[in-house]
This record gives C-alpha cells, sequence and structure tokens, in this order.
C-alpha cells in the first residue's frame, strides 16, 4: 500500500509535512503506527485547510505527552488492582470521552494528546451542556448536576493512583491541575420533598398485586423499599449477605452492604447493615428457588440491573411516578424508606441503615415527614407498612 500524501517515515516515527494556506507544516506525528499517523495527519491538514490553525497548534504532540488512547489503555489495565468493577471503569472512561467530544475536540478523541485536559476544555464542556437549558427551573438543576457528576467520573481517570501508574509505565502527562480542580458549575441542592399521599398509598396497593402478578418486580420493590437499597447494591445482593444476629436476647436479621472484592462489590457511600423485617424476609424466601445465589432473579448482572432500572422504572411510570418530577425511579423508593426511618428511628439509626457518610446528608434529605422524633430501639414497632 502506497504511503498518503503529506505522510513520511523517518526512523521508527511518522511525520506530516504539507504546505497550506501559504504556512508550512512539518511535525512529529508521534507515533510508529500507520494508521494512526494516517488519521493524525488527515485531521491536521483538514483543520489547516479550514484554517483551524488552533487545533494545528494543539496537535502538536511533539511534547511528548502521552494520547488519551494510551492514558486510558493503562487505566484499564490496572483498575482491577484497584477494586473498580468492570462497569464502573467503562463508565468513567465513557464519562471522559463525553467530556472531550462535547467541548468540541475532533474524533477520534483517544489520538489526542492528553494536553487537551485544561480549565478551559471543562468550561467548554459545562457551556455546551448549559446552552439550551432554560435557567430558574428544575431541568437547570438537574443539568448542573449532571455536569458535575459526569466530570467527577472523567477525573477518576486520574486519580492518584491511576496517575501513579502512568508514571511508572512511563506515560507523560501535563499539568492538569485547571482540569481536575479548578472549576465545577454551583447549583443549589433541592430539598427532598415527600411524595403526595394518594401517590404513596397507591403504590403500596399497587405493589401488593405484584405478589401475585410478577415476582421480580416484586423482589425489586422488597429490597429498594423495605431495605431502602441503591439500585446497584439491590443488584448485587446474595442470600448470604443476609446474617442473624441476636439483638436483646431476640433473633434479628441484617443484611450486610459491605466491600466484598472477592465478588467484585464495592459499598458506596460507607459500609453497614440494613434490617430485614420478619415478614419481609418470609416473603424473599417464599421467592427463593434450589441453588440461587442472588436475591434478585436474573441470571447475569446485566439482566438484574435490568429489571430494576428498566422494567421496574416502566413499572414506577406507570402507576404514577413521573420522570419530570421522580428522576431515579426505584431511588424514590428509598428515600421514602429513609425519611420513614429518620421520623421513626431517628437520625442515628436512620443515618447507619442509610449508609450515609455524614449524618448531615441524612438531616438534609431525610426529614421530609415531621421534625427529628426519639429515638427507638431497633425492631420496636411496626417495620412493615400497608402490606
Amino acid at each position: 500500500m502506497s504511503q498518503p500524501k503529506h505522510v513520511w517515515k523517518r526512523g521508527n516515527r511518522y511525520y506530516v509535512r504539507a504546505r497550506i494556506r501559504g504556512k508550512q507544516i512539518s511535525q512529529s506525528l508521534e507515533t510508529s503506527d500507520r494508521a494512526i499517523a494516517e488519521r493524525r495527519a488527515k485531521k491536521i491538514v483538514e483543520a489547516a485547510r479550514a484554517e483551524r490553525w488552533d487545533f494545528v497548534d494543539e496537535a502538536k504532540v511533539h511534547k511528548g505527552y502521552a494520547t488519551i488512547g494510551q492514558v486510558v489503555a493503562r487505566f484499564k489495565e490496572e483498575a482491577v488492582h484497584h477494586d473498580l468493577r468492570a462497569r464502573t471503569t467503562s463508565d468513567y472512561v465513557a464519562a471522559l470521552y463525553r467530556v472531550l467530544r462535547t467541548a468540541g475536540h475532533p474524533d477520534p478523541v483517544e489520538d489526542l494528546a492528553a494536553d487537551v485536559l485544561t480549565r478551559e476544555t471543562v468550561k467548554a464542556y459545562a457551556a455546551a451542556k448549559m446552552r439550551d437549558v432554560d435557567p430558574d427551573t428544575l431541568s437547570d438543576v438537574r443539568m448542573r448536576r449532571t455536569i458535575n457528576f459526569t466530570l467527577r467520573q472523567a477525573r477518576a481517570v486520574f486519580s492518584i493512583w491511576a496517575r501513579e501508574e502512568y508514571m511508572h509505565a512511563g506515560l507523560k502527562l501535563p499539568d492538569l491541575t485547571g482540569f481536575l480542580k479548578t472549576f465545577s458549575v454551583a447549583y443549589q441542592p433541592k430539598r427532598y420533598a415527600l411524595p403526595p399521599e394518594p401517590l404513596r398509598c397507591g403504590t403500596f396497593r399497587a405493589a401488593a398485586e405484584l405478589r401475585v402478578e410478577n415476582e421480580g418486580l416484586w423482589t425489586v420493590f422488597l429490597l429498594c423499599y423495605y431495605m431502602a437499597l441503591r439500585a446497584g447494591e439491590a443488584a448485587a445482593a446474595k442470600w448470604s449477605w443476609i446474617v442473624e444476629e441476636q439483638v436483646d436476647g431476640r433473633p434479628r436479621w441484617f443484611l450486610h452492604v459491605i466491600n466484598r472484592p472477592e465478588e467484585g462489590f464495592k459499598a458506596k457511600g460507607s459500609e453497614g447493615k440494613v434490617p430485614v423485617p420478619e415478614q419481609v424476609l418470609t416473603w424473599l424466601q417464599s421467592l427463593r428457588r434450589d441453588g440461587d445465589e442472588y436475591i434478585l432473579p436474573g441470571g447475569t448482572p446485566s439482566a438484574r440491573e435490568d429489571l430494576i432500572e428498566r422494567d421496574f422504572a416502566l413499572w414506577m411510570r406507570d402507576i404514577g411516578w413521573d420522570a419530570k418530577r421522580y428522576i431515579h425511579a426505584a431511588h424514590e423508593l428509598r428515600a421514602l424508606r429513609g425519611c420513614e426511618w429518620y421520623t421513626r428511628r431517628g437520625l442515628e439509626a436512620a443515618c447507619e441503615w442509610l449508609r450515609h457518610a455524614d449524618p448531615r446528608t441524612t438531616k438534609q434529605f431525610y426529614s421530609a415527614f415531621t421534625r427529628q422524633p426519639p429515638a427507638l430501639e431497633v425492631g420496636e414497632g411496626e417495620d412493615v407498612a400497608l402490606l
């Protein structure tokens, strides 16, 4: 195959050389891979013909900085040794690519040098996301939260341990301070609003029907409401996580949400244990089949996640949990249960069972029923409402 115009090789490196719009372009493409060299050269030439000299200058990788693709490849190799699940790793990488593309950097972003990771890139990403959002609306708050969440994920590719791994691998990085620390978008967090009573009561009535109509969705309801599990926790929960303990001389059951590296599970927030009401345990056990390892049905992690995030979410939307007001579907049941715990059990118990690292989070978002009540003992009162 003949070598494309403008690309030439010296030693084991490819270079681009062209005269366009009266300007001479001659620079290293910093690769010995011909396919990569051709892609880089093509984009440089196209940018020069469009008089995008800023991109031409940006494409000068002679400083020896690692490419985004090299960084990502190393991150994927090392993430497994730092207790990151495959899906988490994929989410972090996807967020990084999303930031770069939304900020206007051309594809393939894998070929860009790492010095594109600047404060200006972050600002361009945020500006692009906010461009068509109406201010002073719930959409504005949601988008600002989305921007910050995506930036946190993208920046995780350059966490302290990751940068140390890149250094040991010989990958050269620029100063990333502007990309990592100096910009985020401000927003005023919305206090949790308790769903209206008709919606709450209607949800319990509809859930009671699931007991005979759909065992899978019924199991999701038991985990996400009565034990206030996050979606990922519910999908990962195993029968072995439920442990019997003695409380005041009586048997009680708790579901332990703790770091389990051997299972590829890492607890979000804080580790902890969640009380399992006896009636709920009875319901769950009645659904268990021989050989079941996971509490939720489904032969694969993706099947269990789809059951929660797709099928159960659709069920909630159908019974009145509007997506514009109640964004997170099953997580809304966790919030509702958290409010009940806060009201009936007190701040300390609610914080512990919700596994919040900071009780201020519990107080800010889960105190929508009443003022703080006196603390109750574990197991005191009725734990199973309405069903």
